[in-house]
């Protein structure tokens, strides 16, 4: 039996993950309340027919935030299969220098 230790990219990636699962609420609907604002044509804002036309365009935006961000989560969740979560000690050191050199720009 082999002695075998977290993939140190496996384990950036869950991070990520979880990073970005906790954020997802806030990320998926940032533009959200400004279009009901604006849909509703009450309150302190723009208002009239181009400020609903436009709260339309934003609520679009809005939906695309939400669809990126899921998409994310789906490329995360991909990658975290496509790799071993356990490796050799060995294997664990090469992942690391690889990680630590592409984050240094080589």
């Amino acid at each position: 039996m082999s002695n075998l230790v977290p993939n140190p990219m496996y384990e950036d990636l869950s991070d990520l993950y979880s990073q970005l699962e906790s954020d997802a609420a806030t990320l998926s609907s940032p533009l959200k309340s400004a279009a009901q604002t604006m849909a509703g044509g009450t309150g302190d804002c723009w208002t009239g027919p181009q400020a609903q036309t436009w709260a339309g365009q934003l609520s679009g935006h809005s939906e695309d935030c939400a669809r990126q961000v899921r998409n994310m989560l789906d490329d995360i969740s991909a990658a975290m299969a496509s790799i071993p979560q356990k490796v050799t000690a060995q294997e664990a050191q090469g992942i690391a220098k690889g990680m630590a050199l592409e984050s240094e720009g080589f």
